[in-house]
């Protein structure tokens, strides 16, 4: 049997995650095996068992020192791909995998303009093709990249749309997300100091290195604000959470393409992001969500102080959003352009 290798940091709950979860259940079932090998960081839970678990691949955890020897000795005779999903010190063995096995077609995941780009440009010569999430990515990788640009998404049919419900005197505010400097969950406190805490409940939903400081963060200085702090919670909990909140936060410094708001655009939940990366893809400002400079807590909280003093503007940005979303990619030719991509054919 062939088999796709997946190369990847630790397995977080994250879009990235959930994009490999959709290959490698897409790869076994046109008759591919599919092994994963993931950087472990200790204890740390992962996502296998939540999403890869069901999807036939199989998981090799090693600690970063290790690595190298695992991929080393790693059999590439039956493998028909190699993929980097996501920056990971295995790069650097590109050409050395190359002069173990020559015609070996290897592949890298772009999946903003910033992370990981410069190491794939690095090794841009014995990459076939890297699959970018976006324009964007695809132009920081420089002209001569080779690349395919395919932008992730949700499928709808997956997703139930929020009901409706009475008007309340408040906005559920959520956060969902992986709680590190980059997704900038610490923003969701500062966004807090600047609003009525009568008008405004946050849920956040997520875990990280993060999440304690921000937790500490705003018991000390927003002590009359309602914050709950979920950790991580499974699909089925998350989809209920969902069901709860009037409005998604993304404030992200950095990011790609994030299957969160896609997923809350189908729900029906307005979305408030950031300026930044692919997210405009996702999300013209005024017409199916609003977006902010990154960092700027002010420009937040001002467009959560709009949506709750004109809930028609909230209904118009949600009802455009979802008839959007809907219109995107139809799931099964993504992922034919993932594999197409993926094995070069």
């Amino acid at each position: 049997m062939q088999r796709v290798l997946f190369v990847t940091p630790h397995l977080y709950v994250g879009g990235a995650e959930r994009v490999l979860s959709y290959l490698a259940a897409a790869l076994g079932v046109a008759g591919y095996g599919v092994d994963i090998v993931s950087v472990t960081r200790g204890r740390e839970p992962d996502c296998f068992d939540l999403w890869l678990r069901t999807s036939g691949a199989t998981i090799t955890r090693v600690a970063p020192v290790d690595l190298v020897p695992l991929l080393d000795r790693w059999p590439l005779g039956p493998v028909r791909a190699l993929v980097f999903l996501g920056t990971s010190p295995a790069m650097r063995l590109a050409p050395r995998l190359h002069a173990r096995r020559p015609g070996l077609r290897m592949v890298g995941f772009a999946f903003n303009p910033v992370d990981g780009v410069g190491d794939l440009a690095a090794i841009g010569a014995h990459l076939a093709v890297i699959i970018t999430e976006s324009l964007q990515a695809a132009a920081a990788l420089g002209p001569q990249a080779r690349y395919a640009n395919v932008p992730s998404g949700i499928d709808p049919g997956l997703v139930e749309q929020n009901q409706p419900r009475p008007p309340r005197p408040w906005l559920e505010v959520g956060f969902i997300g992986r709680m590190d400097a980059t997704k900038n969950v610490e923003m969701m406190v500062q966004i807090a100091k600047l609003l009525p805490p009568d008008r405004f409940r946050f849920q956040l939903y997520g875990d990280g290195p993060l999440r304690r400081d921000a937790r500490r963060q705003a018991w000390r200085t927003c002590p009359h604000h309602s914050f709950r702090w979920h950790g991580r919670v499974s699909d089925d909990a998350l989809a209920k959470g969902f069901c709860a909140l009037d409005v998604l936060i993304v404030p992200s410094v950095i990011d790609g393409r994030p299957l969160v708001i896609s997923e809350a655009q189908l729900r029906g939940v307005a979305v408030v992001a950031s300026h930044t990366g692919a997210i405009p893809d996702l999300v013209t400002h005024d017409e199916t969500g609003l977006l902010c400079p990154p960092r700027d807590a002010g420009a937040f909280a001002k467009a959560l102080r709009h949506l709750a003093d004109d809930r028609a503007m909230m209904i118009r940005l949600v009802t455009q959003a979802r008839q959007v979303a809907l219109a995107r990619e139809a799931p099964a030719d993504r992922i034919a352009r993932y594999l197409a991509a993926i094995l070069g054919t």
